[in-house]
């Protein structure tokens, strides 16, 4: 048994959670008067969903990462997938300088005391973009080998918006205020989801949670189900948008995202605790989930984009 597995059975099914809540006139109210306030972008992530971008296509995504987004590297994609993972292994806020200097806030929203996702609030700079750090940039972009618009991004750089670190930490402050009171509404949302998901893929999802470190297959879930292989596969996927398979691995590589940056263990023996028995399948599905694989992931969240502001929460 997987003695450090998520106590919430609902874990997994983040992209339909994250869209209720931004849905929601309590989020849309909160999202439009930050907005007007501060010029700042306001977005919610489930705890799941670490390769989708905040922001993206939201009316205040600033268009130096609209430009990093659309562009074929992943620096976008690995800074914020770097940003939720820490995230998951602190209590409170946290406040991050990621790519070219941009600063990132993720708070926690829970669920009795599970974290079902983050605010995400950033995409500023702390003091007036330098042209010294946008070419220190572009040049680790080049190294990376994606192709990117350098020409619009070094306009777009110095159109970011400012906001000195003590008002960046007072809006944080602000808005895990209005994660409190989102909690509430998650709880309202998870409990609607719980009435309308039939009792079997509950049943099915709590037990690969339990297990996700055992070897595990469609027959052995089924029978913990009381159900039929045939009929849980077809319930399964329309509750939750993913096979069995799909669920199973998700759960098995955020897990392993978290002991690659907290262990100094090896991949391999990571792999296996995670509930994979071949080394070559965990790194074809790391690198298909994360965009790199789990070497480079572990690399970079042991270099510079991990190193914190100097602001108190």
């Amino acid at each position: 048994m997987n003695a450090t597995a998520p106590e919430n059975s609902m874990i997994g099914t983040g992209q339909d959670l994250a869209e209720r809540i931004v849905r929601s006139e309590l989020f849309k109210s909160y999202q439009a008067a930050l907005m007007k306030g501060t010029g700042l972008a306001i977005d919610f992530v489930a705890n799941d969903e670490t390769l989708r971008m905040p922001y993206a296509g939201h009316a205040n995504e600033t268009r130096f990462c609209r430009l990093l987004r659309k562009g074929t590297g992943n620096a976008w994609e690995t800074a914020n997938a770097l940003l939720l993972t820490e995230a998951q292994t602190v209590e409170g806020a946290l406040k991050r300088t990621t790519v070219a200097g941009l600063l990132e806030s993720a708070i926690p929203v829970r669920h009795g005391t599970t974290t079902v996702g983050y605010l995400r609030i950033g995409q500023a700079l702390a003091s007036a973009p330098e042209p010294k750090a946008l070419s220190s940039f572009l040049e680790q972009l080049a190294s990376k080998r994606g192709l990117y618009n350098t020409d619009a991004l070094s306009e777009a750089y110095f159109e970011i918006p400012i906001v000195p670190l003590n008002r960046f930490s007072g809006i944080v402050d602000l808005v895990t205020v209005f994660a409190s009171q989102l909690a509430e509404q998650v709880n309202r949302l998870m409990l609607m989801k719980r009435q309308e998901e039939p009792a079997a893929v509950t049943k099915a999802k709590q037990f690969i949670v339990d297990n996700l470190d055992e070897s595990l297959n469609l027959k052995l879930v089924a029978k913990h189900a009381n159900v039929s292989q045939f009929y849980l596969c077809k319930i399964f996927k329309a509750s939750t948008g993913l096979t069995l398979t799909q669920f199973t691995g998700r759960l098995r590589i955020e897990r392993a995202k978290q002991l690659l940056l907290k262990e100094s263990r090896t991949v391999s023996e990571i792999a296996l605790e995670v509930g994979f028995n071949s080394l070559s399948q965990f790194n074809r599905l790391f690198s298909r989930y994360v965009g790199q694989p789990p070497t480079k992931f572990r690399d970079a969240g042991s270099g510079g984009q991990r190193t914190p502001i100097a602001v108190d929460i």
